[in-house]
């Protein structure tokens, strides 16, 4: 498409292709400080003498389309979303997991600076628990917290693990005040519950959990906060020191509010299943030890904690590679609790996803894996090998005498 101004006729044409209330979905755009991204969706308000195509999207924005400049298309015949469980399934589909999951952040961001209807509200709750359920399954590195106090990682030779962690505790104090901040939308009325929502999207539960508990713990007396706040901040375990930076600026009414429903999203989602990465296991024993918890990781390591109650040291945390359809498991740290060996377990996988680069995998892809890396090694064999012959068949050049130089 031209990217000169459209003609007379080319705007009654528009007009007539893209009358009011036409449904769009964004494709892309030029504008590089916008917060539209592909696969955002709207309604056309109107088209204006200069072509501009005005949009309501639903994430909040009304920032126009240039036509002939940004990409969009047409969905008004596709079939209308029933709850918001469908739209994640449907965007998940057409773009991916992990771009369905941006698509559907930004949904969030865009959508906690309006005033919400109860059906709109609905429909974001569902949109926002079948992600989290489906995104949740594999553990995603940045959103982990490492356990330990400073004279512990000191210990494990572990302070910079330590020190990360610690900044990222800091810096998502800093979100979640500005999540509250940008959730305020008319005079007193601040949109909390998908304050949070965002916040458990875009750092995980642990970290938002700890950083709540902690400012609830720090600055609490009778009647201040609810019940909800305080059952929240009363079985949080907050790593010590690690969160002594993240503290909440916000006004703790705001706090209250926001902890409220964080407590809530916490008992629908089962976030006490998602403390740990990796998944719950059973069956599998190694040197007498039942292996309870387990994760795989795309290097073919792993680690698991293991449990054999009639043992002097009853909890176990190993790491293993998978080789051949089997575990070999080795560096055992033994423990007298189940909290130590989960301390163990989850600083372990913390360093080595961080320090490796490592992302963990479902034990059901490790075969793709496998034959993906084996394609790989036979690629590399055959242009070394087709390297070597080269060289060897190459005849050295032949001296010049003097007379031919």
């Amino acid at each position: 498409m031209s990217k000169r101004p459209p003609s007379k006729k080319e705007i009654i044409d528009l007009r007539k292709k893209f009358p009011k209330g036409t449904r769009v979905e964004l494709e892309s755009m030029r504008d590089p400080y916008s917060y539209l991204r592909k696969g955002d969706r709207g309604s056309v308000l109107a088209i204006d003498d200069l072509g501009t195509i005005h949009v309501r999207w639903d994430s909040g924005s009304h920032l126009g389309l240039v036509y002939g400049v940004d990409q969009f298309r047409d969905i008004t015949g596709e079939p209308f979303y029933r709850n918001g469980a469908e739209f994640w399934r449907d965007t998940a589909s057409r773009y991916g997991l992990e771009e369905g999951a941006g698509i559907c952040g930004r949904y969030l961001a865009m959508n906690m600076r309006r005033e919400h209807s109860a059906e709109e509200a609905q429909f974001t709750r569902e949109m926002f628990v079948a992600m989290f359920e489906a995104t949740s399954r594999l553990a995603d590195r940045d959103k982990l917290v490492y356990p330990y106090s400073f004279q512990q990682a000191n210990e494990r030779q572990e302070i910079s693990f330590f020190h990360d962690s610690r900044k990222a505790n800091t810096e998502a104090a800093a979100a979640i005040d500005e999540a509250i901040s940008s959730s305020h939308y008319d005079a007193n009325y601040y949109n909390l519950e998908m304050a949070a929502m965002l916040m458990i999207h875009d750092l995980g539960f642990p970290r938002v959990n700890s950083i709540l508990a902690k400012a609830i713990r720090d600055s609490s007396y009778e009647g201040q906060y609810s019940n909800a706040s305080l059952r929240l901040a009363e079985y949080i375990d907050v790593p010590a020191e690690a969160f002594d930076g993240a503290v909440l600026k916000t006004h703790h009414l705001l706090i209250d509010g926001f902890a409220e429903h964080l407590f809530r999203l916490n008992s629908k989602l089962n976030a006490e299943h998602y403390r740990l990465p990796g998944r719950d296991e059973s069956g599998e024993y190694t040197e007498g030890y039942e292996i309870i918890r387990a994760i795989l990781l795309d290097d073919r390591n792993g680690f698991a904690i293991g449990h054999n109650p009639e043992a002097a040291s009853p909890w176990v945390v190993w790491q293993f590679t998978a080789d051949n359809g089997g575990h070999d498991f080795y560096w055992g740290n033994y423990s007298h609790d189940l909290q130590s060996a989960e301390a163990n377990y989850l600083a372990r996988v913390y360093v080595h996803m961080h320090g490796c680069n490592a992302k963990e995998i479902h034990p059901a892809s490790l075969p793709l894996l496998e034959e993906r890396r084996s394609v790989l090694q036979q690629i590399r064999e055959s242009r070394d090998e087709a390297a070597d012959t080269q060289q060897s068949t190459e005849k050295p050049a032949k001296p010049k005498s003097r007379d031919e130089r």
